[in-house]
């Protein structure tokens, strides 16, 4: 079977467009991941509050294990 000359540049065309898009899709990621990266410094986490964060959404784990109740 022949490929005429309109059947070919249809599937050269095709396959350009589909490598164009995957492209674009890792030049997108890629400029999400520096998104990323450049607002996580990475540096320790530390709130003032933790304790009271625990308290407040493990208040009676917390205190059990404390006093080493059965939860």
């Amino acid at each position: 079977m022949a490929i005429n000359k309109v059947q070919r540049y249809a599937m050269i065309k095709a396959a350009a467009e589909k490598i164009q898009k995957q492209k674009l899709r890792d030049l997108e990621v890629d400029r999400q991941v520096e998104q990323v990266k450049k607002y996580d410094d990475m540096s320790a986490i530390h709130w003032s509050d933790a304790e009271d964060y625990a308290k407040a959404h493990y208040g009676g784990i917390y205190e059990s294990t404390r006093i080493g109740d059965e939860y």
